[in-house]
């Protein structure tokens, strides 16, 4: 396979009991979780809105980059960013680990923290089990190993944060050359 598990080989979704890989999740929620949960429900709106415009900030620095794609929301769609995403594509196809080496720079040079995050399903050890592997689905597998990055984003993020990421992420796409 030309692709790596990375963190993943080490079963992050998954789990082995008594040597047979079990599937499924726990759904349940505890009192206090949901207490919780109810409480922050009333700010939901305003954590959209504030992450939205720190999305539409990485938007505008991150489309100025070349070998950086942005997602585009469709007329009449609205995104929340749970996730920012961005889509690094080099200018030099065929180079599987650029990618990695941008989040290594990201990471361990600016403190960047980049967790790229839903692995594709298909290629989770309890799947692959039931027989399925890479190459089923040849363009997320492309997409997600070489191009996907998340960048964090959550409503506390300042502006002057914001533009210190789009600053690095220039600089990195340009060390990564």
């Amino acid at each position: 396979s030309p692709y790596q598990y990375g963190d993943h080989s080490a079963g992050a979704f998954s789990y082995d009991v008594n040597g047979k890989v079990q599937i499924g999740n726990n759904y349940r929620m505890s009192e206090v979780a949901a207490a919780s949960g109810s409480v922050q429900l009333r700010k939901l709106d305003g954590f959209n809105e504030t992450r939205l415009k720190i999305a539409q900030r990485l938007n505008e620095g991150l489309a100025e980059i070349d070998g950086i794609r942005i997602q585009r929301t469709p007329v009449g769609y609205k995104h929340i960013y749970h996730l920012y995403v961005f889509f690094y594509q080099p200018l030099v196809e065929g180079n599987n680990f650029e990618k990695e080496k941008l989040i290594r720079i990201l990471d361990q040079d600016d403190g960047i923290e980049i967790i790229n995050r839903y692995f594709p399903i298909h290629l989770l050890p309890e799947i692959r089990t039931q027989g399925h592997d890479f190459g089923e689905c040849p363009v997320a597998e492309k997409v997600w190993f070489e191009q996907h990055v998340n960048l964090p984003i959550f409503p506390t993020l300042t502006f002057d944060q914001v533009d210190y990421m789009i600053d690095r992420i220039g600089k990195a796409v340009k060390k990564v050359r």
